[in-house]
C-alpha cells in the first residue's frame, strides 16, 4: 500500500503540473496515476473512487485527442470559457452524478467515507471533461474536489495521500491563475503548448463555437 502511495504521489503531481503547463504528456502519466490509485483505492474500501479511476482513464484519452487535434481534427484546443449552456448542463449532470452516487454508495459499502466518496467521484468526473475540454472553470472543480478528497483521505487513513491532495490544491490554485490571464492576455501565456514544447505557448483565441451550438 506504501508503495502504491508514493507512486501515486509522484505521477500525480507530475499529471498536475503538466496540466497547470498545458502540457499534452498530463495523459500518459495521468494513465499511470489511475492504476495505482485504483489499487490503493479498492485495497482501502473507496471503492467508487477505485472504479472512477478506469473512466479517468477513458476521459484522460480523449482529452489526449482533444489537446493535440481539436474535435475535427483541425488543431489543437486553447483555454477558453464555455457558453452558458454548455456549462450549466456539465454543472447539471455533475450535481445528479453525485446524488446518485451517495445514494448507490451509501447502499453498497459500510465505509465511513460513503458520502465523500460519492460526491468526490462525481465532482472528479465533472472537472476531468472540463479539463478536457481546456475550460477555465476546470479549475473551480478540481479545487472543491481537492479540498473535499483530503477530508475523505484524512478519515480514512490515508495520511500521505492527502498531503498529495493538499499540494494538488496549490497547484489548482495556480492553474487557475494562469489559465484565467492567458485567457484575459494579461501577461505571458503559461509555458508549454499542447503539443508538450517548451517555451510561451500561442496566445488563446476567443472562445470557440461547435456544430451542436453548445460551445464546448
Amino acid at each position: 500500500m506504501l508503495l502504491l502511495e508514493i507512486l501515486g504521489v509522484v505521477t500525480g503531481t507530475a499529471c498536475v503540473w503538466l496540466a497547470v503547463r498545458q502540457n499534452v504528456w498530463t495523459f500518459p502519466v495521468g494513465l499511470v496515476n489511475n492504476a495505482c490509485f485504483l489499487a490503493m483505492y479498492w485495497v482501502a474500501g473507496i471503492r467508487a473512487n477505485a472504479l472512477l479511476q478506469l473512466v479517468f482513464a477513458a476521459l484522460a484519452v480523449l482529452g489526449w485527442r482533444w489537446w493535440l487535434r481539436g474535435d475535427r481534427g483541425d488543431g489543437p484546443l486553447r483555454v477558453h470559457r464555455p457558453s452558458t449552456p454548455a456549462l450549466a448542463a456539465v454543472t447539471g449532470a455533475t450535481g445528479a452524478c453525485a446524488l446518485g452516487l451517495v445514494a448507490l454508495v451509501g447502499a453498497t459499502t459500510e465505509s465511513p467515507t460513503w458520502v465523500l466518496d460519492g460526491v468526490t467521484t462525481a465532482t472528479s468526473l465533472g472537472a476531468q471533461f472540463m479539463l478536457g475540454r481546456k475550460w477555465v472553470a476546470s479549475w473551480y472543480l478540481w479545487i472543491l474536489t481537492d479540498v473535499l478528497t483530503i477530508a475523505m483521505n484524512l478519515t480514512a487513513g490515508l495520511y500521505l495521500t492527502a498531503g498529495l491532495y493538499a499540494l494538488f490544491l496549490a497547484l489548482c490554485l495556480q492553474g487557475l491563475r494562469q489559465w484565467r490571464r492567458q485567457l484575459d492576455g494579461a501577461g505571458q501565456t503559461p509555458p508549454g503548448s499542447a503539443r508538450g514544447q517548451i517555451g510561451p505557448a500561442p496566445a488563446a483565441p476567443a472562445p470557440r463555437s461547435h456544430a451542436a451550438g453548445v460551445g464546448l
